[in-house]
């Protein structure tokens, strides 16, 4: 079996990842936009798997309400997200959202990349993970109170702590 190669312009390569770094970002990037409160987070993964775990203060929009557009700014960047880097569902909603004349970025990676490098999640009502200097509901870390959620544990990259509330 041979695999064919082909040489591809240096011009059209640097218009290619100049529109890849401004319409992508990396976790690390988007905990960073995101305490700086500079972007809308969506989550189109279906619901189940959104209530299962998702980003903090992600929005989720899955793709049976898309034509809705809940959720979504014309103010500040829609970061999306799915399940994984092999997912076309966000670079799918990508181009009706941006259709729609709505900013949009995709979140590099998905679901899967932000959960296996450690990055603040919520599942089933409790945040899991680093933190900033708040809770995701807004009051300072381990002073909230999730509704259905009888434990509140913060994972710090330094050291684990568990709260009870």
């Amino acid at each position: 079996m041979t695999t064919l190669t082909t040489m591809h312009s240096p011009v059209d390569a640097k218009a290619y990842f100049e529109d890849k770094l401004a319409f992508t970002t990396d976790p690390a990037e988007l905990e960073r936009l995101m305490k700086a409160n500079e972007v809308n987070v969506i989550d189109v993964r279906a619901s189940g798997d959104f209530a299962e775990s998702h980003i903090p203060g992600a929005i989720n929009l899955p793709k049976d309400r898309w034509h809705l557009l809940e959720g979504l700014r014309k103010d500040k960047p829609n970061v999306l997200y799915c399940y994984s880097h092999v997912c076309h569902l966000a670079a799918t909603a990508a181009v009706e959202f941006a259709g729609q004349g709505f900013p949009v970025m995709e979140l590099e990676g998905g679901w899967r990349w932000w959960k296996e490098n450690g990055f603040a999640a919520v599942t089933r009502g409790c945040h899991i993970g680093p933190v900033f200097d708040s809770c995701i509901c807004g009051l300072p870390a381990g002073s909230c109170m999730i509704s259905n959620c009888d434990c509140h544990l913060v994972i710090l990259r330094e050291r684990r702590h568990e709260l009870r509330m």
